[in-house]
């Protein structure tokens, strides 16, 4: 009576783990990338000299 209740269980932490294991470093990575293009973008317009 107790066996589906735990494979559930035990199935659902499993799960958790692994989509935990490989959706953080995903996050952190595109994070990382969406930082360095800002960064990039910022240092193009801050060396564009305004034509006067």
């Amino acid at each position: 009576m107790r066996q589906p209740l735990g494979i559930c269980i035990v199935g659902g932490l499993f799960f958790s783990q692994l989509l935990t294991l490989y959706t953080t470093p995903v996050i952190y990575l595109a994070l990382d990338r969406l930082r360095l293009r800002w960064a990039a973008l910022l240092l193009v317009h801050s060396q564009v000299q305004p034509i006067g």
